[in-house]
């Protein structure tokens, strides 16, 4: 084997990894909810069916780290645990950024041992994809919803630091920084989670989905110092010893030297999920993706946003678009392509809860007569809601 390991060592530390993963879960509860809620932001109208599951998404973003049960009796392939890491500079090839990314050549260069101890994170989002793929061709829309809930799961995992390297919860080196692991991804992430917002952007089919995942790992690993950097200077700035629990001033500091790349990994993770995605959907067949019942929609959230049908319709060149806020909320609404191309961006500002109408003027926009998509998108209370209607211009 390439990789001299010392086999004790490797099943200490799967052993221990197995009492770990109950205990630290990529980025808790709330950031994976906040990655799956807002996924549906970035997928196209074509994919409405996928949209109106966002409830589900959100609510399931988690489910995977529920799946760890037990992990220590069953075989490696089937353990759940070393799905959600990889201790990427535990490879010799690490520097070089050539650790093995075929599977199987990982297994005959490094054993199994070796490396299901270290993690198979950029491998579950493969698999996981490859199962969504499979699963949308042969219409199995129950397991379609779980897995793109679980994808979502293990990509947000791929963008926390601390899962992308050896060093996950503390250094011998660095006296008390120990629970490194919990105090960024969970505890800070809950106190600052209305600051972790999305911006606009676009997705796209990804070609090497292991090459896609691989470097979304390396890049997560290159924060791995300013995580330790930011622990040391949240504990001097609030004068933590590091025993007992930290005072809100060791949060406060966390985040004031971690917010910048932190956004931006969730940034990255919500685009990358969505792509993912999208891509399973193209590499499918593109299939048509069922829709939420309304009552179903209603019993999820009632009436939040109503979305009314423009008029008149058909149109030419100009009509109107009326829509009702039960809440307070950013607004987007916007105009597609049938072929998803935004054409046209009605709102984007924060409106109060009311009725509002706006009007779509398509004479200076050279569209041709057709079939438009209009969607209504609403960021309120910390979840993304979306409605889509047809329009139809008529020249």
């Amino acid at each position: 084997m390439g990789l001299t390991i010392q086999q004790a060592r490797i099943v200490l530390r799967l052993l221990s990894s197995t009492v770990l993963v109950f205990l630290v879960a990529g980025w808790g509860q709330v950031g994976h909810r906040i990655i799956n809620g807002n996924v549906v932001q970035y997928l196209p109208p074509e994919m409405e069916g996928m949209i109106q599951q966002e409830p589900f998404l959100a609510a399931h973003a988690s489910d995977a780290d529920n799946r760890k049960g037990g992990d220590a009796s069953k075989p490696f392939i089937f353990r759940e645990g070393p799905r959600h890491f990889i201790d990427i500079d535990s490879y010799p090839e690490f520097p070089s950024k050539t650790v093995a990314r075929n599977f199987s050549t990982a297994i005959a260069r490094y054993d199994s041992t070796a490396v299901f101890s270290y993690g198979v994170n950029p491998w579950a989002i493969v698999w996981t994809l490859d199962s969504l793929t499979a699963q949308m061709r042969r219409d199995d829309w129950q397991k379609v919803w779980q897995s793109s809930a679980d994808l979502g799961h293990y990509v947000g995992d791929a963008h926390q630091p601390l899962h992308a390297t050896k060093d996950f919860d503390g250094r011998s080196s660095l006296t008390g920084s120990r629970g490194i692991h919990t105090r960024y991804e969970s505890q800070m992430i809950s106190s600052y989670q209305t600051l972790l917002t999305v911006q606009p952007d676009s997705v796209h089919v990804v070609t090497s989905p292991v090459d896609f995942a691989f470097e979304i790992v390396y890049q997560s690993n290159s924060y791995v110092d300013s995580v330790y950097g930011a622990d040391v200077f949240a504990r001097q700035a609030s004068g933590w010893s590091g025993s007992g629990s930290p005072p809100q001033t060791y949060y406060a500091a966390l985040w004031e030297k971690t917010q910048n790349f932190t956004k931006l990994q969730f940034q990255r993770a919500t685009v990358a999920y969505a792509s993912l995605l999208y891509t399973a959907w193209i590499n499918a067949g593109s299939p048509t993706l069922p829709a939420v019942t309304k009552v179903a929609a209603a019993a999820v959230e009632p009436d939040a946003i109503v979305l009314g049908q423009n008029f008149p319709n058909p149109f030419n060149p100009s009509t109107k678009v009326s829509f009702r806020l039960q809440d307070r909320g950013h607004v987007v609404l916007s105009v597609f392509s049938l072929q998803g191309k935004r054409v046209a961006t009605l709102i984007d500002r924060t409106l109060s809860a009311g009725n509002y109408e706006s009007t779509f003027d398509a004479s200076s926009l050279s569209l041709a007569s057709g079939m438009y998509l209009y969607r209504l998108q609403v960021h309120a209370g910390g979840r993304i809601s979306i409605r889509t209607n047809k329009m139809l211009l008529l020249k």
